[in-house]
């Protein structure tokens, strides 16, 4: 399972995702995790995948259910940092058509 960190960045909610997503308890808690943030704080939401290995599809599943419910709220999920393979798994199921891939942290500052 992956770890989680928070930090804030100007407007966005930024979350670091160190290790890996592989099963579908790993993404249950991620899920769990990112709703119940969702629910206390209204801000947009930058995961930081810089140090994420792998998800699998579950994780992936858990990725597009918060793009949606961010995309109710009028705010935005962005991505940072994704290595070549999870941003190829990214790309794969349409995730780059809604969500925007930043490579560094501080290129956050040019969105808000």
């Amino acid at each position: 399972m992956a770890t989680l960190t928070s930090s804030q960045r100007g407007a966005w909610n930024v979350l670091r995702l160190v290790g890996e997503i592989q099963t579908f308890a790993d993404a249950a808690t991620l899920r769990a995790v990112l709703f119940d943030r969702l629910s206390r704080e209204n801000a947009s939401l930058a995961l930081d995948l810089s140090d994420l290995s792998y998800i699998g599809s579950s994780g992936i599943g858990v990725v597009a259910q918060v793009q949606q419910e961010l995309e109710k709220r009028n705010k935005s999920l962005v991505l940072i940092g994704a290595n070549s393979n999870v941003k190829h798994l990214l790309e794969i199921v349409s995730l780059d058509r809604l969500v925007q891939f930043l490579d560094q942290p501080d290129q956050l500052d040019e969105l808000t």
